[in-house]
């Protein structure tokens, strides 16, 4: 089997208390009041400095110290302020920190000053007491004393050496300055005892509502430095500070807890059961968690984080393997950020337009699992979709992978992984890409590595993916974690797990079912049927028609749906043209009349000119230019060069599946006279713009089905958004730099030669090939290729 766990030996985390200090200064057990009630001593807060004045708790309705109310709050707070002099506001509570070595604390906290300017810092703080131990203090101070218009909240942390920075302290970021007085903020600090050190630290506006900033500071250590001697501290301590008196400072919902996971609900389910975690420190950002279900001491399950505040996750449990035993929930922290993945293989599309999600767990050691146990069901997958499950061994993930993919197959890739140093570790969930071309084991094993490798190195993770023979058609992926100077981490426990979907096939039998699967929509219109898999840009979609009346309220992910004789089953392609958003930009049609037809039509885009490019899977072979409006079948010519006639056999260009590209630059017809193209043969409609090729101009993937015996008149439809062609890449390649010194030679040659493909810029009016077809294409050079 396989899976990941993420780091298995985590200190004392997973004994701890699951809950160790919360303050709401709710009653019971506080007492407050709109004038203030003292706090000291109730629910054993005390005066850590006679002769200073006290904090108290207040309502938040009608409150002396004219606090505002905190969204997050309920009824009280507590609050302080400085009399001037040695009578600064100070209270203080003891906890015990030597239970864990993982700490988040978390308050929240509202400033103002009534007193006659200039206001006198320090405004007040909230620090761990007392200073002679492991110590910080967030200190808040005003930004220009003159107005107490704004303050800041700084911290006074330690360096290596054991010297604390100075006041007003360190600020993480912009948004721990210039805070507007009277708003409610939460901030919270997470401490680890093991390295001594701030591991992150971050802000929210409670009262506009506003994101939460997080950040990992580098260097940042608590009393001591780097090799402390000094005991740890035993309380906490809230201050409102000032020589003259008006500085005041509320604070409200105080939690201290090590990095805990607690119990779940409910205790058991199949893949995409939404499980409610409950904890402490998971923090307000869900990339910033690496969450799965342990099924043995090396394989996990991933979970989908969906929501996450400090002390509940939501998270969606992903696919389980057959016979996965029960197991706990484990969650580590790390940090986590969403971006684009750039494949080396220009075969390979990413289709999540949100970005892929990369989760470094390098640097932070936070990681607990859950007591109980979870019971996971097992499913078989939908028709259509395969699971391959990988496993660790000696260190290593491993991945077999066998058999053939067909073109346009949805793959979804889920790698987790951790080595056996605190922190070590990757976790990239939900990979969502499309196999442009297809082909065998190799091909898809090839495409896996290329899309790990590109999402992890985006993120700065070193890793290593190699492929390696395992049978006839079988290969096996071996996936390693390496780390700075490119040595081998070994992964004490892993989850690197590949599912593919076929795309949708429609077979053309007369009365016989058409099969549509990759979770589509099926949606009954009266007399037709709408089979779509509809992305956020709209790409996907297959209408057939007409429909039997008795399939009328059709709904599902997997339907057969009878195909009426003479039915016509129609493509529609929808693309982005510049920033005009979505159009459509083409229709092709395969009509089950006694011999398939396939139609392509551009209306309204104009040029003269078919280009026919034909590929073995993403090398071109050969290509020809073919008048507008062409009718015809396309073979192998000499050599593997196209050839488009009334009559002949199927195309069969070379031993291995073969991809075929049509640009389309007016209207035109292909009908294979013999049938569809063989299993991997890909029919690609292009549009041109009369002003040359438009990047941002979508077009049609049209590709055959698996052979058997409805070859001839089985076809998978595709509609697809994934860029237009690139004229200026002239010479076709697909190494980079796509766009060199071949090209203009290669453009040079075409017009030497009176081709049509020459004319750049679309003209009709003899002589067609000129002067501007030069500018437009230096200027569709100089704009690069996508």
């Amino acid at each position: 089997m396989r899976w990941l766990s993420y780091l298995i030996a985590l200190l004392a985390c997973a004994t701890v208390a699951r809950a160790d200090l919360s303050v709401r200064f709710e009653n019971p057990p506080y007492t407050g009041s709109a004038a203030g009630v003292v706090l000291p001593p109730q629910d054993l807060w005390y005066q850590p400095v006679p002769g200073s004045a006290d904090f108290s708790v207040f309502s938040y309705a009608g409150n002396s110290l004219l606090l505002p109310a905190n969204p997050a709050g309920q009824a009280q707070f507590s609050g302080g302020r400085s009399l001037g002099g040695t009578q600064q506001a100070r209270a203080q509570k003891d906890h015990d920190f030597s239970t864990s070595p993982h700490w988040t604390i978390t308050w929240n906290f509202c400033a103002r000053f009534d007193g006659v300017l200039p206001a006198t810092q320090n405004l007040g703080s909230f620090s761990l007491q007392p200073l002679s131990t492991r110590d910080f203090n967030a200190l808040y101070t005003w930004a220009d004393p003159n107005t107490a218009a704004a303050f800041n909240s700084g911290f006074l942390v330690y360096d290596a050496a054991g010297v604390q920075s100075t006041a007003p302290g360190l600020f993480p970021g912009p948004q721990w300055q210039n805070l507007a007085p009277n708003q409610w903020y939460r901030q919270s600090i997470t401490i680890d005892y093991v390295t001594n050190q701030v591991v992150e630290v971050t802000i929210q506006n409670l009262t506009t509502g506003g994101p939460t900033a997080s950040v990992r500071p580098s260097g940042w250590f608590l009393g001591g430095g780097a090799a402390p001697s000094l005991p740890l501290p035993t309380s906490i301590r809230t201050f409102a500070g000032g020589t003259s008196p008006g500085n005041i400072v509320g604070f409200d919902n105080i939690d201290i807890c090590p990095f805990v996971v607690g119990g779940f609900a409910p205790g058991g389910g199949p893949e995409g059961t939404l499980i409610s975690i409950s904890g402490c420190g998971f923090g307000t950002r869900a990339d910033d968690l690496c969450v799965g279900l342990r099924i043995s001491p090396t394989e996990v399950i991933p979970l989908s984080v969906v929501s996450v505040t400090d002390t509940q996750i939501q998270a969606r449990l992903g696919p389980v393997p057959p016979g996965a035993s029960p197991g706990p929930i484990v969650v580590a922290k790390g940090s986590g950020v969403r971006g684009s993945i750039s494949p080396g293989q220009p075969d390979l599309i990413p289709e999540n337009s949100q970005g892929v999600w990369t989760l470094d767990r390098a640097g932070d050691p936070r990681q607990d699992q859950s007591t109980n146990v979870f019971v996971p069901v097992s499913n078989p997958p939908p028709p259509g979709i395969q699971w391959f499950f990988g496993d660790n061994q000696g260190g290593t993930l491993v991945l077999t992978v066998a058999g053939d993919v067909m073109p346009n197959t949805q793959v979804r890739l889920l790698l987790q992984a951790s080595g056996p140093m605190p922190g070590v570790g990757a976790c990239l969930e939900a990979i969502h890409l499309r196999l442009r071309v297809g082909g065998d084991a190799q091909y898809l094993a090839d495409r896996v590595c290329d899309a790990i490798q590109s999402a992890l190195s985006a993120r700065g993770i070193n890793s290593q993916c190699l492929v390696s023979i395992a049978g006839p058609n079988a290969r096996t992926i071996t996936f390693r974690l390496l780390d700075s100077m490119s040595v081998v981490i070994p992964i004490q426990s892993g989850a690197l797990d590949l599912c593919t979907q076929m795309p949708i096939k429609v077979n053309l039998f007369p009365n016989l079912p058409v099969t549509a699967f990759f979770n589509a929509n099926l949606t009954n219109q009266v007399t037709n049927i709408l089979v779509s898999n509809v992305g956020p840009a709209g790409d996907d979609g297959a209408t057939i028609s007409p429909l039997a009346p008795t399939l009328t309220g059709v709904s599902a992910t997997n339907s057969d749906i009878p195909l009426s004789a003479g039915a016509i089953v129609t493509i529609t392609s929808w693309g982005l043209q510049g920033v005009t958003g979505e159009r459509r930009v083409g229709v092709a049609r395969i009509s089950s009349a006694p011999t398939p037809v396939l139609q392509g039509s551009f209306a309204g885009i104009g040029s003269n000119f078919v280009l026919v490019q034909v590929y073995h899977n993403t090398l071109m072979v050969g290509q020809v230019t073919l008048p507008a409006g062409t009718l015809g079948q396309l073979i192998a010519g000499p050599g593997g060069t196209p050839a488009v006639t009334g009559f002949g056999a199927r195309p069969t260009i070379g031993p291995a599946p073969t991809m075929v590209w049509i640009d389309l630059s007016a209207p035109a017809t292909f009908q294979p006279v013999a049938g569809p193209p063989l299993f991997g043969n890909q029919l690609r409609l292009f549009a041109l713009t009369p002003m040359g090729p438009t990047p941002a101009l979508q077009a049609v993937d049209i590709a055959a089905a698996v052979p058997g015996p409805g070859d001839a008149t089985s076809f998978v439809l595709f509609g697809a958004v994934e860029g237009g062609i690139c004229y200026a890449n002239c010479d076709g390649s697909s190494t980079a730099p796509i766009l060199n010194i071949n090209d203009f030679s290669c453009f040079l040659n075409a017009f030497a030669a009176g081709d049509p493909s020459a004319n750049c810029d679309g003209s009709t009016t003899p002589p067609t090939l000129n002067i501007n077809d030069f500018s437009c294409f230096l200027n569709a050079f100089a704009a690069g290729c996508p």
